[in-house]
């Protein structure tokens, strides 16, 4: 960005904090990709404008500003989202609905999640004992793995001793095979994200600048200060 392209910002910026009775400034940086976008459309359908820029150029525009801020300045890092609507109150309650809509979906997204790993987990049991382990036994010239290495005292009831290495040997195994399959699916994810993300920041280059944006948002108020 220019310097000139960074003084429209600001002059943009100091525009819209002088002319909006109300502005709300968020941080919206703990968002993933998905749940950005779906705030940039909730914003878009309740026709509030919403706009992401960096805090040293809105620090910059509060210094320019007639109005006082106080310790605003102090507190923000890294970029802000500026929200404003012509009901004041109205960027407020969307906050409060979308906050509402992401915990209730991490919600459904935990039990999930707590179901598939309960059932994954099942399914490796079965493929280590059922396959592994005697794949490895035949070579051991064992039944199975539990009988490897066994020692201790030998239960009457079962007839089983009480320690084995075989045993051990065999959650090692369980345990080594659930956490690469995690692995993969997190990297994947990751991956994906990552490829979303990119494609929307392509998307909203191409769309709107921030100075356009902004100068939209300047002009929206002027207009309805005129009315």
């Amino acid at each position: 960005m220019t310097r000139e392209e960074k003084n429209t910002l600001i002059d943009s910026l100091t525009s819209i904090l002088e002319s909006s009775p109300t502005v709300y400034i968020t941080d919206i940086e703990g968002l993933d990709s998905k749940n950005s976008s779906d705030l940039r459309r909730a914003c878009h359908k309740a026709d509030v404008k919403m706009t992401v820029v960096k805090n040293a150029l809105l620090n910059k525009a509060m210094e320019r500003s007639t109005k006082e801020f106080g310790e605003l300045a102090s507190v923000l890092k890294g970029n802000s989202s500026i929200m404003i609507a012509e009901a004041g109150n109205l960027p407020a309650k969307l906050i409060k609905e979308f906050r509402n809509f992401i915990n209730r979906g991490n919600v459904v997204e935990l039990g999930v999640a707590f179901v598939m790993g309960a059932s994954f987990k099942s399914l490796v049991d079965v493929f280590t004992k059922r396959l592994v382990e005697p794949v490895i036994g035949l070579f051991l010239n064992l039944p199975n793995l539990e009988n490897l290495g066994l020692f201790g005292d030998i239960d009457p009831a079962s007839g089983i001793n009480a320690g084995s290495v075989g045993a051990f040997l065999g959650e090692v195994i369980n345990y080594t095979i659930i956490a690469f399959v995690m692995f993969m699916v997190i990297k994947a994810y990751n991956h994906f994200e990552d490829v979303v993300g990119d494609d929307e920041t392509d998307e909203v280059a191409s769309e709107s600048k921030e100075v356009v944006l902004l100068k939209e948002i300047r002009d929206g108020i002027n207009n309805l200060s005129n009315k």
